[in-house]
């Protein structure tokens, strides 16, 4: 009660409306440096909720030049967000590795390549992979985001997701 009231003396009062509507604040920018240097990341961005991340991260990462490999049994909002990019969609058998291996040995195109998986999956309650997908990752070199939405603070030495559970950090490059 405390911290709030003193927060609320030192910085006032909004609406609390979402940042597009009502701007970004010095809380805001704090909140993400220290995040990012929990995340040990570079940079963060906080949405309002899972469901804004997923459509921000993934129509910002990827588009219409780009294709997304997406586990099918992903969360519906991950699939939102890669309809909402643009970007050519290819789904591999769930927690599958060889399979996402085979499609991208037969993925043409110029464009980058995402793949994405959820550290626990929200659907399923089980854990990807991490370690298959990130030898896939060495072969084909493309790019990794980990919703860590499910794991985050609940796996890992640190609490920072299954990346960290597994010492995959650097591999993923995007949570």
């Amino acid at each position: 009660i405390r911290a709030g009231q003193e927060a609320m003396a030192q910085c006032g009062t909004g609406t609390t409306g979402s940042r597009i509507a009502n701007g970004t604040y010095a809380l805001h920018r704090e909140l993400e440096a220290e995040l990012a240097g929990f995340l040990d990341r570079r940079h963060c961005i906080v949405f309002t909720t899972g469901y804004q991340a997923n459509l921000g991260m993934l129509a910002g990462l990827a588009g219409p030049q780009d294709t997304i490999f997406l586990d099918a049994d992903s969360h519906s909002s991950i699939y939102d967000g890669c309809t909402l990019s643009g970007a050519r969609l290819v789904r591999f058998r769930h927690n599958d590795a060889g399979d996402l291996d085979k499609r991208l040995e037969r993925s043409e195109g110029e464009g980058g390549r995402l793949v994405v998986v959820e550290g626990i999956y929200s659907m399923l309650g089980d854990r990807a992979p991490l370690a298959d997908f990130v030898a896939v990752k060495k072969t084909h070199g493309f790019q990794l985001l980990a919703d860590e939405a499910h794991s985050f603070g609940v796996l890992g030495p640190h609490g920072r997701g299954l990346a960290d559970e597994a010492g995959l950090e650097d591999e993923v490059d995007f949570v």
